[in-house]
């Protein structure tokens, strides 16, 4: 029996119909869908959202005779600290995915975002890749926090030869006042736990007014601010972004 496939499909950063055709299809038809389930955040994020992408339509018109939500399994992404037990965990993640495989069943690992922007997924990649070199693997590219988050604010992300840099902003701080020098657009990512210090750069920097957040883009609690001054104190959700606009100063 010849094995199955493996289809790293990216949701999107939280509106269902971000979803892409594409995805939309392999996900009507595909046995067997993998969700990343954290112990921290109950079912996972990308679950809701495919959730509400089929709620009312969950057999799309009996393409599989599986409802949507019977498919989907839980694979635990919560990593343990520190390099030696990292990659078993990865191990094991890919040996419950390449047993389906090898069965000669299709899968699918979903994935909020794109599946290849700092995404679970490239774990699981690297080490299906190593342990079961057989396993076909395919990748569903799907809208980013980063360019969804830039259409829901109006702000142009680049034009003609302006440079961006999208890094986490939990980077040393002298690290992130390099790139704002350097580039003309800096998207940060993972600015919960460090706005405020953030907030301090960007005013140093003469940046506030150029600056933007955006809260749970695409969602129905998705917040959008232009005075981050305001936001000092305040805690923030975990799918918070921040986009500015450096070349503008």
């Amino acid at each position: 029996m010849s094995w199955g496939t493996l289809y790293g499909i990216g949701v999107g950063p939280g509106d269902p119909e971000l979803l892409t055709r594409k995805a939309f299809r392999l996900l009507a038809t595909v046995p067997v869908i993998f969700y990343p389930a954290s112990g921290d955040m109950g079912e996972g994020f990308a679950l809701d959202i495919l959730r509400r992408a089929f709620e009312g339509d969950e057999q799309v018109g009996g393409l599989h005779s599986l409802p949507i939500l019977a498919r989907c399994q839980p694979l635990a992404t919560t990593m343990p600290r520190g390099a030696d037990v990292e990659r078993p965990h990865w191990d094991h993640a890919a040996e419950v995915v390449g047993r389906v495989l090898q069965s000669g069943q299709d899968a699918a690992f979903i994935t909020e975002g794109d599946p290849l922007l700092y995404s679970t997924f490239i774990h699981l990649k690297l080490a299906l890749a190593e342990c079961f070199p057989e396993a076909a693997i395919q990748v569903v590219p799907g809208v980013s926090s980063v360019t969804a988050a830039a259409a829901r604010a109006l702000f142009p992300l680049a034009l003609t030869d302006e440079r961006v840099a999208i890094l986490p902003a939990t980077y040393d701080p002298e690290y992130i006042q390099h790139t704002l020098q350097a580039f003309d657009t800096v998207v940060l990512l993972k600015v919960n736990r460090v706005l405020d210090r953030i907030i301090a750069i960007l005013e140093a920097r003469g940046l506030l007014k150029h600056a933007v957040l955006i809260e749970r883009c695409g969602t129905s609690h998705e917040r959008i601010v232009h005075d981050l001054a305001s936001l000092r104190g305040q805690r923030v959700n975990y799918f918070s972004i921040i986009l500015v606009h450096s070349g503008l100063s």
